[in-house]
C-alpha cells in the first residue's frame, strides 16, 4: 500500500502493519518483477524505483514525465502508464532499454492477463467515458469497455473456473467486470 506521504507500508496476511519503505515523492504505481523486488512509480518526478525485498532503494529508470501505472509482463519487461498531455505506455526491459509500446491513451492502470493481452484504464476526465482499451503482445488495440467514468487502476483475479477472469478497475466507484473469454492453448 502505497500513500502520498510517501510510504509504502506492509500488510501481512494477519493483518500486522509496518513500514517497507519511506521518503518516496508522490509514490503510485506497484508491481512486483519475478525475482520479489518492488518497483514504484513516482509521479511526482518520473522515476521509477526499484526496492529489493531487503529495503535497499534504486532508481531503475527515469524521465517518463508522469508515471502511474505499472505491470510486468511475462517475460519481464515493465511497461508504465504516462497519462500526461502526450499519455503513452512506455516498454522497459530488464535492461533499462526503453520504448513506445502505445502512445495517443490516457493510461492510469495497467494489468496483463494470462494471455498476455494489456489492460489499460484510461482516464478520460469527464466523469463519464472512461474506458479499458486492451493491447495484443504485438500492439494491435481495442477497446474492452467504455463509458464507465473515470477509471485510475486495474488488476486481474483469477476464479474457479480456469477459463475465466475477473477484471476489477478502480474510479469514482469500483467495477467488476467478468471476461467469459475462453483461452486457447
Amino acid at each position: 500500500m502505497a500513500n502520498y506521504v510517501g510510504t509504502i507500508t506492509e500488510i501481512t496476511p494477519g493483518g500486522v502493519q509496518s513500514t517497507f519503505a519511506s521518503g518516496l515523492l508522490l509514490p503510485e504505481g506497484l508491481a512486483f518483477n519475478s525475482a520479489g523486488d518492488l518497483f514504484v512509480a513516482g509521479s511526482g518526478l518520473g522515476n521509477i524505483i526499484e526496492i529489493t525485498p531487503s529495503g535497499a532503494q534504486s532508481i531503475f529508470t527515469s524521465g517518463l514525465g508522469s508515471a502511474f501505472g505499472l505491470a510486468f509482463n511475462s517475460v519481464g519487461d515493465l511497461f508504465v502508464a504516462s497519462p500526461g498531455i502526450r499519455g503513452k505506455i512506455t516498454e522497459i526491459t530488464p535492461q533499462g532499454v526503453q520504448s513506445i509500446f502505445a502512445s495517443g491513451v490516457t493510461p492510469y492502470g495497467l494489468a496483463f492477463n494470462s494471455a498476455g493481452d494489456l489492460f489499460e484504464a484510461d482516464y478520460d476526465g469527464s466523469g463519464a467515458n472512461g474506458s479499458i482499451n486492451e493491447f495484443t503482445p504485438g500492439g494491435a488495440e481495442s477497446t474492452f469497455a467504455s463509458g464507465l467514468g473515470d477509471l485510475n487502476y486495474l488488476a486481474f483475479q483469477p476464479v474457479p473456473e480456469p477459463s475465466v477472469l475477473s477484471l476489477l478497475a478502480v474510479g469514482a466507484t469500483a467495477l467488476l467486470l467478468y471476461s467469459r473469454r475462453t483461452l486457447t492453448t
